[in-house]
């Protein structure tokens, strides 16, 4: 009789904690369509810097536009994911600017990467 509880209270456990893991979402920013899952967290800072270079006023100079085709070929490579609102993620790790996650759904399903802190809910 033991054993049986023992069995069923593990069965719920095990069932409670996998349908807690899945409680977190992508969520898209406003005027955008899709989410970036950046490989890690130093693609994702270095992705951010060349960002405010280029909204600066004046030409692009070489380096950052060779960095924008280099971001946009990540993208054909699988290095940098842009994926749907919604989507379901497990968080592995957490620190101040966002989560390294693996997505859950989708045609990326298993792929692990970084995501800025306001893009999870």
């Amino acid at each position: 009789m033991k054993a049986n509880r023992f069995a069923i209270t593990a069965a719920a456990l095990v069932i409670a904690l996998g349908a807690s893991g899945c409680g977190h979402r992508l969520v898209v920013k406003e005027g955008e369509k899709t989410v970036k899952v950046y490989e890690s967290e130093d693609v994702y800072h270095a992705a951010i810097d060349i960002k405010h270079a280029v909204n600066g006023k004046g030409p692009i100079p070489a380096p950052q536009r060779n960095f924008i085709r280099m971001l946009d070929q990540m993208v054909e490579a699988g290095e940098l994911k842009n994926c749907d609102d919604g989507a379901k993620v497990k968080i592995i790790s957490t620190d101040a600017d966002g989560s390294m996650v693996e997505l859950l759904e989708g045609p990326d399903k298993g792929y692990q990467g970084f995501v800025p802190k306001e893009n999870l809910k």
